[in-house]
């Protein structure tokens, strides 16, 4: 009988897991004294750990840390802060699975399940694996060297691992991780550089010197490039023009004594010859001024356009002014823009402030909503119209994470190939009580399609567009399918004169109530619902305008077509180039 630690404050919770584990078998005990958990966890001395992220007096990441300075033993974080920086936090402090609130009960027990079968299951070790006379022992987790053991963590054996299995050639960044990853050690590019050099160099601390040498491949790298509208030619000459017209009033100022003293010359007959050179040394005077002047006026000008493009950093590189008008213009200037970065310093705090605080209130209001759940499914039969509600109270919840995550989703993206089937399949099963409770068919035969995007954000946008289909649709059903596209088919006609590939569209049509003609245009507007959405009070206005914005950010694209009282199209094209993120 495997021994089970909850560490949980929310009592509810707590108990609805011990008692689920405990009609599997499981000897579990739940945290008492949350100020001194390693206290308990050396009394109780459990097999596996089940620890929630925010808790009283230090939260998860504290006491997973202080866990693994004295036991290897499995730590699984149950947590509704369920972001990809807390997954990755949880992870480099050594926890060995994460799992989102709210999560399935029969779900939860059998990741368990897993971890403990592999962790105790001591009838099969892994292999051996031996290189310029260090040997490696997974069973163990050491590598040992000169008659001594080095003592590994999990992540640096998986690195070893796949490092002896190809020894002597290069292993990639990519193949690295995805060994992780199969581990269910979700880190990207930066944990993998905390995790990977940290090992290298504990090997060269214990005389492995080169036994692990890292070599930099190339990268792919993306230069973006403001280009002028005009050619360099016709700016130049736009901008010469510009000059010749501010000072016109000048150039006529020192041509009129020149061709005054000419004429009075003519009408009194006197030689040309003096008059010739005067002008001639004026004219060269002039020019000389001129193209002095037209320096400092292009200088000027490139400046500015500096300053327009970046006003806080660039006041620096003008010139010190030359007159009083100059120093005015330019104090002027500097006043204005300590005005500006007054402002959006004020309105970014108080942006911050704003976002930190619903973020804060969407993670807390899960924990009720998830223990309210676990009560419910004690009953589900009985409790089945609840259940639905719940569910919806959920996704409400799970929008108001999405539209706060949009504001900066730079530090959330993760691009990779992505098989579109998976993704569909995952939110079918979040949406599939909806459709048996409603009778709605559903038309899916899978799709084999790999497509470039973020896995987290196109899943989002995929249930946004079947809630709102099963939302607005009473009778008949949904149908998931590929536009046929010319190329896409299984035709063997040469396509080499293509430009590109063709993008792959996802289309979802539904026999729902339909969008007006008039509403269409708009429908992808923050907080527009248009007359159906009005009249059934149903609409938010914010599920299709942050799919059009993930879409936007993504390089994809989404549209809409639609016929009143007949259904709905929405189509999401997936462009196959490679896509260029800023």
């Amino acid at each position: 009988m495997y021994r089970i630690f909850i560490v949980e404050d929310d009592e509810i919770i707590a108990n609805l897991l011990k008692k689920n584990l405990c009609s599997w078998g499981y000897d579990v005990s739940c945290a008492e004294d949350f100020s001194n958990i390693i206290q308990e966890f050396a009394h109780r001395d459990p097999q596996l750990v089940l620890l929630d992220l925010k808790l009283p007096f230090y939260n998860g990441f504290h006491w997973c840390e202080e866990i693994r300075r004295i036991s290897q033993v499995p730590i699984i974080f149950i947590s509704s802060a369920s972001d990809n920086m807390n997954m990755v936090m949880a992870m480099s402090r050594g926890a060995d699975d994460f799992i989102a609130k709210p999560f399935d009960l029969d779900v939860l027990t059998a990741k368990i399940q897993a971890i403990l079968r592999r962790t105790y299951s001591f009838g099969t070790p892994g292999n051996v694996l031996e290189h310029k006379g260090a040997v490696l022992n997974p069973s163990r987790c050491t590598l040992t060297w000169n008659g001594h053991d080095i003592d590994l963590t999990k992540n640096e054996l998986r690195i070893l691992e796949i490092l002896l299995e190809h020894a002597g050639k290069a292993v990639s960044r990519d193949a690295i991780m995805t060994k992780l990853w199969e581990s269910d050690s979700f880190v990207d590019d930066n944990t993998l550089d905390r995790k990977y050099h940290p090992s290298a160099q504990k090997l060269e601390g214990e005389g492995l010197k080169d036994f692990i040498i890292t070599k930099k491949d190339l990268d792919t790298w993306y230069n973006v490039q403001l280009k002028s509208t005009h050619p360099m030619k016709d700016y130049f000459m736009k901008l010469f023009l510009d000059y010749l017209n501010k000072i016109k009033l000048q150039i006529l100022l020192m041509l009129f004594p020149t061709i005054l003293t000419g004429m009075i010359f003519l009408l009194y007959q006197l030689p040309l010859e003096p008059i010739l050179y005067i002008a001639v040394l004026w004219i060269l005077t002039g020019l000389g001024t001129c193209a002095f002047g037209f320096h400092n006026y292009q200088k000027n000008i490139h400046n500015l356009q500096i300053i327009s493009a970046a006003p806080d950093i660039n006041l620096s590189r003008m010139d010190a002014p030359s007159n009083e008008a100059d120093a005015l213009q330019q104090e002027i200037m500097h006043s204005l823009n300590r005005m500006r970065i007054d402002a959006e310093t004020a309105n970014q705090k108080t942006l911050e402030e704003m976002t930190d605080y619903y973020t804060m209130w969407a993670h807390q209001i899960k924990t009720p909503i998830f223990a309210l759940r676990l009560l419910l499914q004690e009953n589900p039969t009985v409790n089945k119209e609840a259940l639905t509600e719940l569910f919806k109270i959920e996704q409400y919840v799970e929008m108001v994470l999405g539209y706060l995550r949009t504001e900066d989703m730079s530090s959330d993206l993760k691009l990779s190939r992505c098989a579109l089937d998976s993704i569909i399949r995952e939110q079918i099963h979040k949406y599939a009580g909806i459709f048996i409770s409603k009778k709605l068919s559903l038309t899916y035969e899978g799709i084999s399609e790999n497509v470039l995007t973020d896995e987290k954000w196109i899943g989002f946008v995929i249930g946004q567009i079947l809630s709102n289909a099963l939302k607005y649709t009473r009778t008949g059903g949904i149908r998931i399918s590929l536009k046929d596209v010319p190329g896409n088919s299984q035709n063997t006609e040469d396509i080499s004169n293509m430009i590109s590939p063709s993008p792959v569209t996802l289309i979802i049509e539904d026999t729902g109530i339909g969008i007006r003609k008039e509403d269409l245009p708009r429908i992808f507007e923050k907080g527009y619902t248009g007359v159906n959405g009005r009249e059934n009070n149903r609409a938010t206005g914010i599920g299709l305008y942050l799919s059009k914005k993930i879409m936007k950010r993504l390089g994809h694209r989404i549209y809409v077509t639609s016929e009143e009282g007949k259904g709905t199209k929405v189509f999401l094209e997936f462009s196959q180039n490679v896509l260029t993120m800023y």
